[in-house]
């Protein structure tokens, strides 16, 4: 009776009163009914919650420590309480901004949750959602998008038409996706940035690392951006070029040319396969014509004017199609 009259002013707001009939039926467990230690600790939580409602982390964090400790005491298989209690001790670390041991209680009760209670899975997935906040707060995107996916992929196994959760789970994990590509965007800059810096020095080989990040970080987070990618490959064979590596910077506008080639053949629009090629070299000839040029220029420095002569001829037979399909537009267009 307490208990529900306890209940009935929580649900109104009326907390001094809610606590009021939860001391008294606490204080009767314990003096009256000490054995009943599964009651006792459950008493001890819904105090903690009343005062989470309140906004009083540090006071419910206190009832939840008590109830967990009686719990692993006296109830330690208990498991589905003791995870619960993790878990409202973490949320008050949470709300405090105290991600550190919001993360180490939520770790320890997704533990708990996996190993003794694995077919609770939507209560895990509620668990690893969280743990993508936590995660989120303290700048550990790769992290936090690992566990929403998680989170993600046991609502749709276990409970399909639990759309709401899924949508939000769909645009936590968008949101870190998006802050990702921001991040990386900007240090691709910084990259490029400095790189440039320390070309105008001659300080090549600093240039080169630099350069090498950059395209480590394209071609791993922006991997469809084949444009940039070929852009940057032809950056470092420059630059291995004027560290007369000549072999290295060989290898590199070779990759370059090879994506050029691979663009030119996913833009082709038109029904005549010369004027598909073509169309292409004509929205983008300085580019790809570029590559050959300085195939054709290492092989020079490498002495070998045969094939010198063959990328430099590759680079003309281009240029002189680009500009006579530009030639036929402007004829057509008049």
């Amino acid at each position: 009776m307490l208990i529900t009259i306890s209940n009935e002013f929580k649900q109104e707001k009326r907390y001094d009163d809610a606590l009021h009939y939860l001391d008294r039926a606490l204080n009767i467990r314990e003096t009256h009914l000490p054995s009943t230690y599964e009651q006792i600790a459950r008493h001890i939580n819904g105090i903690g919650l009343i005062h989470d409602e309140q906004e009083k982390y540090n006071e419910a964090r206190q009832y939840y420590q008590r109830a967990l400790d009686i719990t692993e005491k006296f109830n330690a298989s208990a498991y589905d309480d003791i995870a619960v209690l993790l878990s409202n001790i973490s949320l008050t670390f949470q709300q405090q901004e105290d991600y550190v041991k919001a993360f180490d209680f939520r770790n320890r009760s997704l533990k708990i949750r996996e190993t003794h209670l694995s077919s609770n899975h939507l209560q895990t997935a509620d668990g690893l959602n969280e743990l993508g906040h936590i995660l989120l707060a303290q700048k550990k995107y790769d992290q936090a998008l690992c566990s929403y996916k998680r989170a993600l992929e046991m609502r749709e196994t276990f409970d399909p038409l639990g759309y709401e959760n899924i949508a939000s789970l769909l645009t936590s994990i968008s949101n870190v996706l998006q802050v990702m590509d921001i991040l990386h965007q900007n240090m691709i800059v910084c990259l490029s940035n400095n790189a440039d810096v320390l070309e105008d020095q001659k300080k090549y080989n600093e240039a080169l690392l630099y350069r090498q990040r950059a395209l480590t970080i394209k071609q791993e987070y922006c991997s469809s951006d084949h444009d940039e990618i070929a852009n940057n490959l032809t950056k470092i064979g420059q630059l291995h070029e004027n560290l007369k590596e000549y072999d290295k910077a060989l290898e590199v506008y070779q990759q370059a040319l090879s994506i050029r080639e691979q663009i030119s053949q996913s833009d082709q629009v038109e029904n005549d396969y010369i004027i598909q090629y073509f169309s292409f070299i004509f929205y983008r000839p300085t580019k790809y014509t570029n590559c050959l040029r300085e195939i054709d220029l290492v092989w020079n420095s490498k002495t070998d004017y045969d094939r010198a002569a063959e990328y430099f001829e590759k680079c003309l037979c281009i240029r002189e199609a680009s500009l006579s399909l530009a030639g036929g537009r402007k004829k057509k267009s008049s």
